[in-house]
């Protein structure tokens, strides 16, 4: 498989997956959930901190999705099981964030 074909297989969950790195770790440094929520929105969460702290984790937890998908798709070559997987593992996370939201989210 060339450089090329590679590419156009995974492009879609390694961008997803940097989106997901990127605003996890800015989450986990800053401790600030702006990136996720409105900014306004921040000042009636019960636990800013704990809050950014839980959905900086949550997005790594996606990121690790979106490995596990091009896992799938270059090891089993199977479109179709990628995109299950990663359906499955974005309503998981849904229900995770859902809950982190009704645990720390606003009042």
């Amino acid at each position: 498989m060339s450089l090329v074909e590679l590419m156009n297989s995974i492009w879609v969950p390694v961008a997803f997956m940097a989106a997901c790195l990127v605003y996890g770790i800015y989450m986990l440094i800053t401790k600030d959930p702006g990136k996720v929520r409105r900014r306004d929105d921040n000042r009636h969460l019960n636990d800013p901190e704990k809050y950014a702290k839980n959905a900086g984790y949550l997005m790594l937890f996606m990121a690790l999705g979106c490995l596990v998908m091009i896992g799938i798709i270059q090891i089993l070559k199977n479109d179709v099981a990628a995109t299950i997987q990663s359906l499955i593992w974005f309503v998981v996370f849904a229900v995770l964030w859902r809950r982190n939201d009704k645990i720390n989210g606003a009042v």
